[in-house]
């Protein structure tokens, strides 16, 4: 049961009732009590578990509708079966006119509120939370009579109707809602502006309609709602500015009215909210200047959130907050260009995000001491210079972003707790530290540095490293052989490392993103690269792999990107290329942020172009230059809708080129270029026209299928030899002439290899 729901349970239970029971019950007759409903509660089967034995027993239906009774017994099989409500189908034959307390929330019931609901006048607190309801539930005539709820709880995930006749509804039939104290309507559908008629709700503490689809503006009569404590309007699409009449609510504790479409200033008011410990307005269009009137009242402040907003703080040089942060979230605000001065005093801070607020220049020595007990901080987006302190590895971060800045100098030891560490697309030099000492880490992205060296093997002792980028630095030498950790993401382009497909990999089933492009990787790609059965991307370019593409990387079924260019690798495109369905799907976005569309590019390759290759529907770009491509060009190629890149240039095709609605908006500016270098090709775009002999070669041609030739081969073969055998086996004539044959033939092979032996031997001789 719900602790809310605790002190409420107690104030209306009477001395000598449980107070986990919020009904008045007297005696029941123990025959009454013996029939099969009972003792099955009493066995623990649950609450309405057989609704057949319930209503077929003709003594139950008495007692079920005179809840009013009780018995200790009766007391103690009703809570034992209350924990099994999960099996409750229906509530429609209830008549709980006394009851005072009905909690059925988690318990996956379905359809609409049972029209008796609006009998229980006597309920004071109803949390049918985190069902499925009917989505166009209807709600008026079931709640509207209950004049005595205390507590209301509606979140869910289906319920639709609009706020308006909710709010109206509500507080029609009671003459003022003094009574209600909690209101929960979050993750539902509810449409319309909220009312001001919600000022009836003169009792309400907790109001909480966030993510619906709430529109218009806050409307005024919120300030009527003195003793509200919590006020949460986020994730709606609530509009206009935030009403002074807010800044009435003196007993407010959290205001919430993040992701939004909010606008304006935020009032300098709000400073009068002294009982306000949570702030967050984020994800709006606020805008203008924070000054230190806005915080002048905020004593009991501790969370505050005004990140993606539009807002500069200005403060003075020597201003004391008289608050306390404990999470400061501040992200896409203008603080800088200097380190704000009052956040030296803010030394219980656990969370702060200060990235993208146009923070320049080194930083304070008070800074790292202040939040050295803080466990997430966010600084990227910026453009803050200097080094590192080298005792970072003593603080408490779990989480670390420093990305996106100017930071130079070597790279102190890792912070022991860290989890998350990001560093790149900065101008970090040195080397990475010998001994890395975080054994909790996850994530590691330094990117787009000046980092040398060789990767430590002490990178082997991170077993839980899963995502890893250390792409664009100057790495050298060979990747370790960590075979007990298992990556997601492994980036390492753009550096100076050599070796051979490392081995270790083949133990990363779940690897989505692999990049060793731009270094020097050499030798085959091995077999078993198939086995990554989630890889999504895949950079393999810019080396010296050699040998041909394996058969099994046509078994990567999640595959959007591959990028096997600029090695020695040669041989034909896999006939299965169709298998990978992964390329038929858009919208993968890679670890590292860049955007990058699905495709196939070029290789020293042989052979001709798959016809299937048509089924790649999201294939964007598709360069197979320069290779040893024979063949026509697939008229399939014109179905493939997002293609926005072709380079067919420099091969032996032949044929009349495919057109279509895709194929012919290719390169517009000449669309020749992407055909030349094929003298056998034909059509527009080219000058050179076709004959009649030319048209479609390859359309008509059929694909070569090796499993369909081997397995034609092999009936063919087991038919061929079980024909002649039955021939032989049936016909005496024939299986005499056939042996008969057969001994001619092998004395004359005997008879021919004894004379040339003997001639041979005495040439010989003689010599």
């Amino acid at each position: 049961m719900s602790p809310r729901y605790a002190a409420q349970l107690q104030r209306s239970c009477p001395p000598n009732v449980d107070p986990r029971i919020a009904v008045t019950m007297d005696p029941v007759t123990p025959r009454a009590f013996d029939n099969q409903y009972f003792k099955n509660l009493q066995n623990g089967m649950g609450l309405l578990g057989s609704d057949q034995v319930l209503y077929s027993d003709p003594r139950s239906r008495p007692i079920v509708d005179s809840w009013a009774q009780s018995s200790a017994a009766f007391n103690q099989a009703f809570v034992t079966a209350m924990t099994k409500l999960g099996r409750v189908g229906s509530l429609v034959h209830l008549n709980l006119t006394k009851l005072e307390m009905l909690d059925l929330s988690y318990n996956g019931l379905v359809g609409k509120f049972p029209q008796q609901l609006g009998s229980m006048t006597s309920l004071q607190v109803l949390d049918v939370s985190y069902n499925n309801l009917n989505k166009d539930l209807v709600m008026a005539g079931e709640l509207n009579n209950l004049c005595s709820l205390e507590i209301l709880d509606l979140t869910n995930k289906e319920i639709t109707g609009d706020m308006t006749m909710l709010i109206d509804g509500l507080s029609s039939q009671c003459a003022a809602r003094k009574k209600l104290l909690e209101l929960h309507l979050s993750y539902n559908n509810f449409t319309g502006a909220l009312p001001n008629s919600i000022r009836r709700f003169t009792s309400l503490r907790m109001l909480d309609i966030s993510s619906n689809n709430l529109i218009g503006s806050i409307p005024p009569g919120i300030g009527d709602l003195t003793s509200l404590v919590s006020l949460d309007l986020s994730y709606n699409d609530i509009s206009g500015h935030l009403p002074t009449e807010v800044m009435h609510l003196l007993s407010l504790a959290s205001l919430d009215l993040s992701s939004n479409r909010l606008s304006g200033s935020i009032p300098a008011e709000i400073g009068v909210l002294t009982n306000l410990t949570s702030l967050v307005l984020r994800n709006n269009t606020f805008s203008g200047v924070i000054r230190e009137e806005h915080f002048a009242g905020l004593i009991s402040l501790k969370n505050i959130d005004l990140s993606s907003n539009y807002l500069k703080f200005s403060m003075d040089s020597d201003w004391l907050p008289p608050f306390r942060l404990e999470s400061a979230w501040l992200a896409s605000c203008q603080i800088g260009p200097l380190f704000p001065s009052w956040l030296q005093w803010q030394h219980k801070i656990i969370e702060f995000d200060i990235s993208s607020t146009g923070l320049m220049g080194k930083i304070p020595d008070w800074f790292w001491s202040t939040f050295s007990q803080a466990t997430y901080l966010d600084m990227s987006q910026n453009q803050i210079s200097g080094s590192l302190p080298a005792h970072l590895g003593d603080m408490a971060f779990e989480q670390l972003y420093l990305s996106s800045n100017q930071f130079t100098g070597p790279i102190p030891p890792f912070p022991r707790k860290i989890n998350v560490l990001d560093i790149s697309n900065n101008s970090f030099s040195g080397t990475l530290p010998p001994h890395l000492e975080a054994p909790e880490l996850q994530t590691l992205l330094m990117y787009s540095n000046r980092i040398g060296g060789n990767i430590p093997q002490s990178i082997c002792e991170l077993q839980l490293l899963g995502d890893i980028d250390l792409s664009g630095n100057l790495l050298v030498g060979e990747i370790p052989q960590c075979s007990e950790i298992s990556y997601n993401f492994l980036l390492l382009s753009n550096n100076t490392l050599s070796g051979k497909f490392p081995a270790f990999l083949q133990n990363c089933t779940g690897l989505q993103f692999l990049d060793l492009a731009w270094n020097k990787f050499f030798g085959s790609l091995p077999a078993w690269i198939g086995d990554f059965r989630d890889l999504q991307i895949l950079r393999l370019s810019h080396n010296t792999f050699s040998g041909s593409i394996p058969a099994g990387i046509t078994n990567l079924l999640s595959l959007q990107y591959l990028d096997l260019s600029d090695n020695n690798i040669s041989g034909a495109i896999p006939w299965h290329l169709s298998n990978l369905t992964g390329m038929t799907m858009k919208g993968f976005q890679p670890f590292s942020g860049a955007s990058m569309s699905s495709g196939l590019v070029t290789v020293e390759l042989s052979g001709e172009i798959p016809n299937k290759i048509g089924t790649l529907q999201s294939l964007e770009s598709l360069d197979l230059s320069k290779n040893k491509l024979s063949g026509g060009i697939p008229s399939s190629l014109s179905s493939l809708a997002f293609l926005s890149y072709l380079n067919l240039s420099y091969n032996n095709l032949s044929g009349m080129i495919p057109s279509g609605r895709q194929l012919d908006t290719l390169s517009a500016n000449d669309p020749s270029l992407m055909y030349i270098g094929n003298e056998g090709l034909c059509g527009p775009p080219l000058q050179k026209n076709c004959s009649r002999n030319y048209t479609f070669i390859h359309s008509s041609k059929q694909e070569f299928k090796p499993m369909t030739f081997y397995f034609g081969f092999g009936i063919g073969l087991v038919v061929g030899i079980w024909v002649v055998f039955c021939v032989l086996l049936f016909n005496k004539i024939w299986r005499i002439a056939y042996f008969r044959l057969f001994d001619k033939l092998y004395d004359r092979v005997y008879e021919f290899l004894v004379v040339s032996w003997s001639s041979l031997a005495r040439e010989a001789a003689e010599e």
